[in-house]
């Protein structure tokens, strides 16, 4: 049993599949892979809507025969939410306010650049998701430390992240949804996000252990 990100195409999943079941047919005879966001559902419910969010994130729904999703679709369009969206708007923000474009913060503050190092920076890291990702830390810290600029880009993201999520939970009928993934270890990015969604009516959990739903795939 292998759980994957970003096999939402069938076409790559059936590639991935093939793939990883040629390379490990020495050791095994059978291999399925499922989408890492099914493998959080199960581990919660049978049905329902899930949020995961890390480097990037997606907003996942089964209504126990079809999948839906929204957001996701790769950092390049989607992922709101993400350690790499908000990296990404934290850079942006610095920038501005490097060449005087926008008034100085606790961002440029907190990420010590010159606009020369920064520069160089995006030139060298524009498409190394996880690197852009890490920017979101000081940008959370802001928020933590009070920031007004970058409390409306925290809020700002967070809401449309919740937007995605809302949209399966009334299309399922569900007034719950189960959240994972590394972005949800900052105190502060969890109580913007379970905050409106609780406005909204929606009640956001934590999610189990995972390796319940490794354990029902496995015995289906």
């Amino acid at each position: 049993m292998i759980s994957l990100a970003g096999i939402d195409s069938e076409t790559y999943r059936r590639r991935a599949e093939a793939e990883i079941s040629q390379r490990l047919s020495p050791y095994s005879s059978k291999v399925v892979i499922e989408h890492d966001a099914h493998v959080v559902l199960l581990s919660n419910a049978d049905r329902g809507v899930v949020v995961i969010a890390g480097t990037g994130s997606i907003a996942y729904g089964y209504d126990g025969m079809r999948t839906y999703v929204t957001g996701d679709r790769g950092w390049l369009v989607g992922d709101f939410g993400s350690g790499f969206w908000i990296g990404r708007e934290t850079l942006r923000e610095l920038l501005a306010e490097l060449q005087g474009l926008s008034e100085k913060s606790l961002i440029s503050k907190l990420i010590p650049f010159t606009e020369e190092e920064l520069v160089r920076f995006l030139y060298e890291n524009s498409c190394n998701i996880g690197k852009v990702a890490s920017f979101s830390k000081p940008l959370l810290r802001a928020v933590e430390m009070g920031d007004q600029k970058a409390y409306r880009i925290l809020n700002d993201t967070m809401r449309k992240l919740a937007d995605q999520a809302l949209s399966l939970c009334k299309m399922l009928r569900e007034d719950k949804l189960y959240y994972h993934g590394g972005m949800f270890a900052s105190k502060t990015y969890t109580r913007f996000f379970t905050s409106y969604l609780k406005e909204k009516g929606i009640n956001a959990i934590p999610s189990s252990d995972l390796i319940k739903g490794f354990v029902k795939l496995a015995s289906s």
